[in-house]
């Protein structure tokens, strides 16, 4: 692998750097503290900060040309996966990111066929309204796990559950089917499917009012069996959320996120589901802050992680190390990446630069 620093324009660095240092104090309010805990003055100072960063990015942004595929409308801390050449999409936030209230989530299910000569998203059903969830594909089949969702109407105290449900989406014949619950709530999570395995991995529960609670535990659950249930794999050793799930060979990995000392990381840990047992992976280049909200993939094979900063890596051939694969200059976070061929696409998220992204992105692979 070698870095690549693809063709997009540059934006001034004075303005870059204002603008990245007004949205970062803007989402740190908005995400870092959880929602509902920060003031309406943070809130406005958010605002402010968002403003200023539209406003210079108004002077110095340029078009981007390697953008595809615009969604019905932007959204963030949503689930999506991939069946053959059709990607799906499911919930999220669709208004700004400290608004939590009923209809501001998304409960849409997208679906994009690349196979046809101009693809689409097309809204193929509707469910429960919800964020910080995850999706995932098994055979012909999508998963839907856990999430949040509010239930305080807008403008009024925000009341956030985190849920325990899972549903299963027949992709023949359109309908939702309930499964065994998760043993409690979990949202800010994510899944990942390894061969018949469904794992989950992060997260808290979210109860209103109640004390949240930062889950310590992984679960697994085996698809392919006629009476699904949920087990605890062994202790993960840490409490993270915001992260991204992803594969490497037979190992399960768990890239970057927020710690339950609100420390903002980009710790990468391994699952070996052959030995049963965790261990710690590289860092992923780049500040803590970097790995709040990132994205993963594997493709042929192989980890993918796209930051915050706008880096996408991949990691090494020996497991101790990252390679720069490629680079933006305005990243996404709480977005999803997914292969198509022999690259990537990166799906809705937010930048510290432009906001929420209506299109999708390619990420080009150079060998």
């Amino acid at each position: 692998m070698v870095s690549k620093i693809s063709t997009r324009e540059r934006f001034s660095s004075t303005a870059s750097s204002k603008r990245a240092a007004a949205v970062a104090v803007a989402c740190l309010v908005a995400f870092a503290f959880g929602p509902g805990e920060a003031s309406s003055a943070m809130a406005q100072e958010e605002d402010a900060a968002v403003a200023v960063a539209q406003e210079e990015e108004s002077e110095t942004a340029e078009p981007n040309t390697d953008t595809v595929f615009p969604l019905p409308r932007p959204i963030t801390s949503f689930g999506a996966t991939k069946i053959g050449e059709v990607i799906y999409a499911y919930g999220g936030n669709i208004d700004s990111p400290h608004e939590y209230y009923k209809g501001c989530q998304s409960g849409q299910l997208l679906k994009l066929d690349l196979s046809v000569d101009e693809p689409k998203w097309e809204v193929i059903s509707e469910d429960e309204e919800v964020q910080g969830t995850a999706l995932v594909a098994h055979g012909k089949s999508l998963y839907r796990v856990g999430g949040f969702t509010a239930l305080n109407p807008q403008g009024e105290e925000q009341d956030l559950h985190s849920l325990d449900s899972v549903k299963r989406f027949d992709t023949a014949t359109g309908k939702w089917e309930a499964l065994p619950s998760l043993p409690m709530g979990r949202s800010s999570h994510d899944a990942y499917v390894i061969g018949d395995q469904l794992y989950v991995v992060g997260g808290w529960d979210m109860n209103g009012d109640d004390k949240t609670i930062w889950h310590d535990t992984a679960l697994v659950c085996d698809l392919s069996e006629d009476e699904l249930k949920w087990e605890e794999l062994p202790a993960p050793g840490f409490e993270r959320r915001a992260i991204a799930l992803s594969q490497e060979g037979e190992c399960l990995v768990v890239a970057g996120g927020m710690t339950s000392d609100e420390e903002t990381t980009t710790a990468v840990s391994f699952y070996d589901p052959q030995a049963k047992a965790w261990k710690d992976g590289p860092k992923v280049p780049g500040k803590p802050l970097d790995g709040f909200g990132a994205a993963a993939g594997t493709l042929d094979g192989k980890t993918y992680v796209s930051m915050m900063n706008g880096k996408t890596y991949c990691l090494a051939d020996d497991k101790e190390s990252w390679e720069l694969v490629d680079e933006t200059t305005a990243g996404r976070f709480f977005h999803r990446i997914l292969p198509v061929g022999e690259r990537l696409i990166s799906i809705g998220g937010t930048s510290m630069q432009t906001g929420k992204y209506e299109a999708c992105d390619w990420i080009e692979i150079k060998e």
